[in-house]
């Protein structure tokens, strides 16, 4: 007989404003594990007990003004909580009174996991929950958590674990650390099955991307830089070296250097190499196409050029997203 599954009391606290995917994500992901382990394993008991705590019980109203319902206070749940999660909002402070702290405190060392999504790591760190910790958090929100105490911030990750302390990045990326969860606790078929149940990846295909070169174009309005990134994001296959752009922004290359580093955080070099990537991957999403055609219209010019950036911003090779976002076979992808 398969072994029968321990039932985990999963909490999520929602307080006023809060995210409703970083609240919904998670519970519809646990959900969906609940239908798939009872289905596969033949288990009549849902794995999962999932509920919602607020200040009080009742209707509480979410960032976008839809309400979700609080099962029951938090401050009444003591010991029963295998994992506590604590979503983000636009604007934390309600969650950072001295009570609301306390109580994450005392819970933090009776639940076997501590996981929050989004800003929610901020609540975290003003526990003084995160001190010392591996940490992440929304791309936006990456310099208030490092202000506010010795955390190891890493920006670039989808979600990270440090004991039993995990942490996602925006939003969505809560139900990818969701995901590791249910791994954890059963196996990876069983996360892989969920995730094909939500129609997405097990392992997004290639670091957290919160950024894109379009967005990031768009950082600033009314920016100098405006017109010629403009011009660069439709000419891919142009020449974009350093000396082609600051001569059609008609500066010196030191100078366009130096605006880049003020007003976009990167190089120009590394701009181009991040869009010419992202409109690789939207080529690779489509089937037929070759690597070479890719390469080529997207300005890398050869296949190894465009393995090398590939593998540079989204720590993937083009073969194998192009594998697994246009459903193709490998045999098939030259």
């Amino acid at each position: 007989m398969p072994r029968k599954p321990a039932q985990r009391r999963i909490a999520m606290l929602i307080p006023e404003g809060a995210e409703i995917l970083d609240v919904s994500g998670p519970l519809s992901a646990f959900s969906a594990a609940n239908r798939i382990v009872q289905a596969q394993l033949g288990h009549s008991q849902k794995p999962y007990i999932l509920e919602t705590l607020g200040r009080a019980a009742g209707p509480v109203a979410m960032a976008d003004g839809v309400q979700m319902v609080a099962n029951k206070p938090w401050g009444r749940v003591r010991n029963d909580i295998d994992t506590l999660f604590v979503p983000g909002a636009a604007d934390v402070a309600p969650m950072l009174d001295a009570r609301t702290l306390a109580w994450l405190e005392r819970m933090s060392d009776r639940v076997r996991r501590l996981v929050s999504v989004c800003t929610g790591a901020l609540v975290l760190a003003e526990a003084g929950l995160l001190d010392g910790r591996k940490a992440t958090t929304h791309w936006e929100s990456t310099h208030k958590l490092e202000a506010r105490g010795d955390i190891d911030v890493h920006p670039d990750e989808i979600y990270i674990r440090d004991g039993h302390i995990w942490s996602s990045a925006g939003i969505s990326a809560g139900i990818d650390l969701t995901l590791a969860l249910i791994e954890e606790d059963f196996s990876r078929a069983i996360a892989q099955a969920t995730a094909r149940e939500l129609v997405v990846f097990l392992r997004r295909p290639g670091g957290q991307a919160q950024f894109s070169a379009h967005l990031i174009a768009q950082d600033e309005e009314g920016d100098e830089l405006d017109d010629l990134l403009d011009w660069a994001l439709i000419n891919l296959d142009a020449d974009l070296s350093v000396t082609a752009l600051a001569d059609r922004a008609a500066i010196s290359e030191r100078h366009l250097r130096r605006l880049f580093k003020e007003r976009r955080g990167m190089s120009p070099s590394e701009f181009v190499e991040m869009a010419r990537v992202d409109a690789a991957r939207r080529l690779l999403e489509e089937p037929g196409a070759s690597l070479k055609e890719v390469a080529h219209q997207t300005g890398f010019h050869t296949v190894e050029r465009l393995r090398r950036a590939c593998s540079r911003q989204i720590g993937v090779l083009p073969s194998e997203y192009k594998r697994r976002n246009a459903g193709e076979s490998p045999h098939s992808i030259n």
